[in-house]
């Protein structure tokens, strides 16, 4: 009956845990989801995050019942002790509480360490963790295999895991120099205990049975008061570790702001506007003022590091002007509620994703679906004969690793599921940052051209090396060092004989070598 009782206690703590770190997984995950975009780019912000899931995944969050458990278990034995402790000399007494003393202070030390060295150690397993799992995802195998990176990723694995063991190693080092001494003078405190005992017995004033009892109660007097103090010392570094937690709970997320979106049609003005990322000494954009109105297509060319992607988060309210201001309908936009404004874009990014779920979810990323939307959306970028041919039709997986039935699409198919994603969500406005990367020139010129005819209603802003969408744009922005060295149509542009014709025409003279001159002029 006991077995069974304790077996229910065992179920029921694990049941408590298991929900208890649930709990903190959701909390965590839902803070690290609603922090600003820009914060997650900070190492402080990502190392508050690491040491946050360390808490939880060592369930510190748990742990304090456990030792309070400990705790009363211990203290009823130390009082059972004491009892029959009571008529002993007060020098034994006074030995026995020295020893919970030494307990104390070794323990505190021991877990001091522990703790810092968790916090030394953050920087180091968030790398050993990348290097460990990043490097083992199916996207980098084709190069592991191809430039022979099976040594190379498995030194840097066992560099960072070195890395962990010296951190570790020199941890246990300095709490073995600190806390030695306490378990020494623990030692002799208790040898003195029994030596009193001993010539005790000797003298007389104590019989054989009495000499039993007694040290028996000194050695679990010392056994239990360890265990006390161990566990009080625990709770307090738990509290450190919950305080972590906290700490990463306690990010502040954006403020609510007291403006809502306007009903109209948006007219987004950039008035110079200029952004540097922290610890940079150049800005990424600068004094860039510039007009985004409702309807028009848009095209941001220049070269690599010109600012384009950079000026995309701030139009899209991830970053926020360290300069100038943005403005919508006259509004400044650090005014507005920002997850309302986001609700007026889609987008397609260079690092797009597509998750392992049904290619239907890929479209309405979790929403009701709207099957003519759908429809449409799909027979707008041609991939009808694509969903034919999936085993599931749109209910298939697009991994096969996620469902036995699923599909890895191709580059360029994963590119235009990605533009009809954002067609299906039918926002006023459609930013595309490079996705046809995986196209060839002529490929994504008809796909741009397709994708015109269908986007016809809505504000458009492309931003992409090639040229392919310049000539069916209404405007065009050239940015160059972050700035803007250029404004205008394609004619306007080519005949100001400046930066944006130098690239078109180097761009041009490229194609035409490879017989592609159609898309370029």
């Amino acid at each position: 009956m006991n077995g069974v009782l304790t077996d229910g206690i065992k179920r029921c703590k694990l049941l408590f845990e298991e929900r208890l770190k649930g709990h903190f997984v959701k909390k965590v995950g839902a803070h690290l989801m609603n922090i600003e975009y820009q914060r997650l780019e900070m190492p402080e912000v990502l190392n508050e995050y690491q040491f946050a899931v360390t808490c939880i995944d060592e369930k510190r969050t748990t742990k304090i019942v456990e030792e309070l458990e400990k705790f009363c278990a211990s203290l009823s034995a130390m009082l059972g002790v004491m009892y029959i402790l009571r008529e002993l000399s007060g020098i034994v007494i006074v030995l026995l509480a020295l020893v919970v003393a030494a307990n104390a202070l070794g323990e505190g030390f021991r877990m001091r360490h522990i703790y810092e060295r968790h916090k030394t150690e953050t920087p180091a397993q968030r790398q050993l963790l990348y290097a460990r799992n990043e490097l083992a995802k199916k996207e980098y195998a084709k190069e592991i295999r191809l430039f022979g990176l099976s040594d190379y990723v498995t030194r840097k694995v066992e560099f960072y895991a070195q890395k962990m063991c010296d951190l570790w190693k020199g941890a246990a080092i300095k709490s073995i120099k600190t806390v030695g001494w306490t378990y020494i003078l623990q030692g002799i405190q208790l040898s003195v205990a029994y030596i009193y005992l001993a010539r005790n017995v000797i003298n007389g004033a104590i019989s054989i049975g009495d000499f039993t009892v007694y040290s028996a109660a000194v050695t679990t007097f010392g056994i239990s008061s360890t265990r006390l103090v161990n566990g009080l010392v625990s709770v307090v570094d738990t509290s450190k570790y919950v305080q972590n937690l906290r700490n990463f709970l306690g990010i502040p997320l954006p403020r609510d702001r007291e403006n809502s979106v306007p009903e109209e049609p948006l007219t987004i003005r950039f008035e110079d506007v200029s952004y540097r990322y922290p610890n940079r000494e150049e800005d990424a954009v600068s004094h860039v003022s510039l007009t985004i109105k409702p309807g028009v297509k848009y095209a941001v060319v220049g070269e690599n590091g010109a600012g384009k992607t950079t000026f995309i988060k701030l139009l899209m309210g991830f970053y926020t002007p360290t300069g100038g201001r943005i403005t919508v309908n006259g509004i400044d936009l650090s005014t507005i509620d920002i997850d309302r404004y986001r609700e007026r874009f889609a987008a397609v990014f260079q690092d797009f994703h597509i998750l392992g779920f049904g290619f239907d979810e890929n479209i309405s990323m979790g929403g009701d679906i709207d099957a003519e939307r759908m429809r449409c959306a799909i027979e707008g970028m041609e991939l009808e004969d694509t969903v034919a041919q999936l085993p599931e039709k749109e209910k298939t997986c697009m991994s096969t690793a996620y469902s036995p039935t699923g599909v890895e699409l191709s580059g360029g198919q994963k590119q235009k599921l990605a533009i009809v994603r954002a067609l299906y969500k039918n926002a006023p406005y459609i930013v595309l940052d490079e996705p046809t990367a995986a196209l060839s020139p002529q490929s994504e010129f008809d796909l741009y051209q397709a994708f015109q005819e269908i986007s016809h209603d809505k504000g458009v802003v492309y931003i992409s090396h090639r040229f392919a969408s310049c000539r069916l744009c209404d405007e065009i922005f050239v940015f160059s060092k972050g700035g803007i060295a250029g404004h205008g149509n394609h004619n306007e542009l080519m005949a100001m004989n400046g930066l944006y014709r130098q690239l078109f025409e180097q761009q041009a003279e490229l194609y035409a070598e490879r017989g592609m001159g159609s898309v370029c002029t």
